[in-house]
């Protein structure tokens, strides 16, 4: 996801003229789940973008890790794109 905001999120300087941001969050909740959140704001994704239907091997490795650790992904294309991988942890 991170290289994914480096190639794509901030394409042209001139034309995205604030400063270029990507954010990481890694946290617990009480629940016992970890959330991985990364969030750019950069130019963000077309609204109907499906990361399923992506032919992006990048994309195709995150959907992969996901399901391997029995997880959920949230994405919203709000001033750039932020998503959250939520997970269980295994050391309650």
């Amino acid at each position: 996801m991170i290289s994914n905001s480096l190639k794509y999120a901030f394409p042209d300087p001139e034309d995205h003229p604030v400063e270029c941001e990507i954010k990481i969050d890694f946290t617990k909740d009480q629940n016992n789940e970890l959330i991985l959140q990364i969030s750019d704001n950069g130019v963000g994704m077309p609204e109907d973008f499906d990361f399923n239907k992506s032919q992006s091997f990048g994309l195709q490795l995150v959907e992969t890790l996901i399901k391997q650790l029995d997880g959920k992904k949230e994405t919203e294309f709000t001033n750039g794109t932020m998503t959250k991988i939520i997970f269980r942890d295994v050391k309650p």
